[in-house]
């Protein structure tokens, strides 16, 4: 059922889809039942995953609210960018700001001068976001991951028990998580069953060759 989030279908849709498409008729409790399987099969995996977060050196953070049975929650997402795309985009970045502030130097008009000569001899703090490596000045990466959850919140309006806000953090990790590393959504799931009951090994949503 985690087309439920991947494709942003309520359990009704996802009823409505499986009796069109399969031509299965599932009641609406049976989808919630198999909800509570696939939370179980994820656990493992998303607790990996949390903690390679809560271990990683920087993380990009965002959060959006969450509605359960009416209450106010949070659903927090978070993501990783590779330094050597973030150094590759920043020196771009940084060469166009700084020909920019020259040309503000020598525009001819004393206050623009100024400022630009301030902000060019305090280059070296302008740019100190860049040193740390992995930090960047814009939080795009968590916003972009977490987008695709705040546009399910609105069609579905939130979940009505603890069991369902488990399971979507969980499913959420995992959606997110592929989508990021290009990895097939519904392969993933299929392999997380599987493991589940015992048919192979369980998959990682780690990237290969991180610890």
């Amino acid at each position: 059922m985690e087309s439920s989030f991947a494709n942003r279908l309520s359990k009704r849709m996802v009823q409505s889809l499986l009796h069109d498409v399969f031509g299965t008729t599932l009641s609406l409790g049976l989808i919630s039942q198999s909800e509570t399987v696939i939370s179980a099969a994820l656990a493992p995996i998303t607790q990996q995953a949390h903690h390679h977060v809560q271990q990683s050196p920087v993380v990009h953070c965002d959060e959006t609210g969450h509605k359960e049975l009416h209450a106010r929650h949070w659903m927090l997402q978070s993501g990783q960018l590779q330094q050597s795309q973030f150094e590759k985009v920043m020196a771009l970045i940084t060469a166009n700001i700084e020909h920019a502030l020259q040309r503000g130097v020598d525009c001819g008009q004393s206050k623009t001068a100024n400022t630009c000569k301030r902000l060019l001899n305090a280059r070296a703090a302008l740019w100190t976001f860049v040193r740390p490596p992995g930090v960047t000045p814009m939080n795009n990466l968590a916003e972009r991951n977490i987008h695709h959850y705040v546009i399910w919140r609105k069609i579905s309006l939130g979940t009505q028990s603890a069991r369902g806000s488990l399971y979507t953090q969980r499913v959420m990790t995992v959606v997110g998580s592929c989508k990021l590393q290009g990895r097939n959504v519904l392969e993933f799931m299929t392999q997380a069953m599987n493991s589940h009951f015992g048919k192979n090994p369980t998959p990682s949503l780690v990237p290969a060759g991180v610890g």
